[in-house]
Formats: structure tokens, sequence, C-alpha cells
């Protein structure tokens, strides 16, 4: 184990300390982060963190690990986003060696690159009642069907799952009107339709307060550049309706599990449809939450860490499919994270 992860060990017990100071000094709530501008010496890193187990410095690096939590406090960087950010800028920290892979059968996590997409960190309301909420899917996982498209690098990504699957506890199960979906930021309703199964609706919220769309297929989007959350399989709350102003935290609706319907999911979309572009982004609703959001999914054991598949390791590991668009199921342990109790 190198030394800089054994610090960061030893820090993990400072953790949610780390977050309150990140929350009330070093970012306001609700804050959409720095712009793309900014210097990436001072840019929080709003990616994955690599475990030890995933990733070590070559001993060509020269910094101590006093110098490299130096380097982290003078960038605004929390002690839960060092490790990440060390890795990210190894001069910054001292560092002269590149950081090396190490052999591990645990599913690597995402790094994801500063780009003005990747560093909104918008959503500032838990989107569910975790007290209700067993197990979430990864990222990129094989859990579902297909559901793919444009990564934040503008990728283009296949065969694998760029959403949510949220698995309700067993007192929850196969129940209506009873597992609470909120806002997860203050936006407005600029879709609902009637989901194809059909179990529920499909509920989008744009990142915005105002009802700027696009028509585009017969389909309306948001203005291209403005972040979607997308509810499947909700029943929408009474008085959520197109065109309404959300708040963040507001109840929009509760997750729909009639016939026999295990899980509901939650996608982050960006739209770009025009007559000579089309394009479809998605990303983790993880990489965009502050850090009061952060945290309490980490009070379950749920973090940026372990809740997003790299997009290597996804290419190299496909996913498999019984009947396209459905994957070859069960998926194994990996595709998603248990909540602790």
């Amino acid at each position: 184990m190198n030394k800089l992860g054994l610090a960061l060990i030893l820090a993990a017990t400072v953790v949610l300390a780390g977050a309150y100071l990140y929350e009330n000094g070093m970012q306001p709530s609700g804050s959409h982060g720095p712009s793309a501008t900014t210097a990436a010496s001072s840019i929080p890193v709003s990616t994955s963190q690599l475990t030890t187990a995933q990733t070590n410095y070559s001993s060509s690096s020269n910094a101590s690990i006093a110098s490299a939590m130096q380097a982290c406090s003078n960038a605004g960087i929390p002690e839960s986003q060092c490790q990440s950010y060390c890795e990210s800028n190894p001069q910054a920290c001292g560092f002269n060696g590149q950081a090396q892979q190490a052999n591990s059968t645990t599913v690597p996590t995402t790094t994801v690159a500063q780009t003005a997409l990747s560093t909104q960190d918008f959503i500032v309301a838990v989107p569910v009642n975790l007290s209700q909420i067993s197990q979430i899917s990864k990222f990129r996982s094989c859990v579902g069907h297909d559901y793919s498209g444009y990564d934040v690098n503008g990728t283009l990504e296949t065969n694998r799952s760029m959403k949510h699957y949220f698995t309700p506890s067993a007192s929850y199960a196969f129940t209506t009107g009873r597992i609470q979906e909120l806002a997860p930021f203050n936006g407005t309703v600029v879709s609902i339709t009637r989901e194809q199964t059909p179990i529920g609706y499909q509920v989008w919220i744009a990142d915005a307060t105002s009802n700027a769309t696009v028509s585009y297929n017969g389909q309306t989007y948001p203005t291209p550049g403005i972040w979607t959350a997308i509810f499947f399989h909700m029943d929408p709350a009474s008085g959520i309706a197109v065109g309404s102003k959300v708040s963040a935290g507001e109840l929009i609706g509760y997750a729909n599990q009639s016939s026999n319907e295990q899980t509901f999911d939650i996608a982050l979309a960006n739209f770009s449809h025009s007559s000579s572009n089309s394009r479809e982004t998605f990303d983790s609703i993880f990489n965009h939450m502050d850090q009061s959001v952060l945290v309490q999914f980490a009070q379950h054991g749920v973090n940026r860490s372990n809740i997003v598949i790299s997009k290597a390791y996804r290419d190299s590991h496909p996913c498999t499919f019984s009947n396209y668009p459905y994957f070859t199921g069960p998926p194994s342990a990996n595709e998603s994270v248990t909540l602790n109790r």
C-alpha cells in the first residue's frame, strides 16, 4: 500500500468533518462548481476516488505525505478527495512518478475529465428516500437493459446501462404510492409521458427555471446544454405537471412497483438535437452531487468510488444480452451496491 493511500485511510475517520468544512466554507450549498476556464490545479475533483487497492504511486515519488496534504489544503480540496486530486494533479502534489495500476479484481471506478459538463455539481437534494432503498446499480452496469449514448467527454458508449436502478427494501416491494422520489435540484418539469411497459410515467425535470424547450422527432426536449433528471416508472404527485416549477427536495412522485416491477431507475441526460446534429449525453447523478448530498449516501456506504464503473473496464468486460436490449441476468454482485443499515 502506498504512503498516500495509508494516510488517507487513517484520515477516513474525519471525512465527515472534512465534508462539513467543504460545505460551509469551501463551496456554497447549491453551487454549480467552477467554470470550465478555472485553472485545473484549483478545480475540486468531482470525479470518483480510486482506492489504494487499485492505484499506487511509482517509487520515484519525492513528496512527503505532509506536503501532499498541504497541497490539497492550499487548493481547497477536502481530505476525502485528496487522493483523487493528487492522482489527477501529481505535480501539484509534488509527485514526479505517474500513477500505476495495481492488480485488483475490484471493478475500477471512473476518472472523468474536467469538462464544462462534468464540473457542474448542481444536485443539492437526495432524489429518493434512502430509508426505503436497499440497493443501487452502478453507472455503466449490466443491470436492466441497454441505455447508452455519449459520455461527458464526447465519446460514444454502447451496450451498457448509463443510469442507476434503485431496488426498494423488502417492505416496499411491489407497492405504489409509497416509495418517495424527490426533486434533486430547483427545476422545471418539461415532459411527462406514459411508460411503454406500461408501468407508471417517465418524468423529466430540467435544471432550469424557464420553460425553454425544443422539439425533435415529436419529443419535447430541454434547451441544449441543460441537464435533465429522468425518473422512470413514476406516478407523479398531485400538482406535478408539465411546466411545474419544483424545488430541491420537493416530493414529485412515487415509484410504481406494480406488475411485479422490482426496481425503478433514474438517469441524468443532456440533450442536443437539431437538424444537423443529434446527441444524447449521459452521466451518473453521483458525479454531480454536492458534498451535502454525497455525505448522506456515504452514511449508507455509497460513494463515487463504488457506484461508477469505468469506461475502460466496461469496454473490456462487455455486457451480454439474452434478447436485446435486455441484459443476460441476473447480474453479478459487483454491478450494484447494497446500502448499509
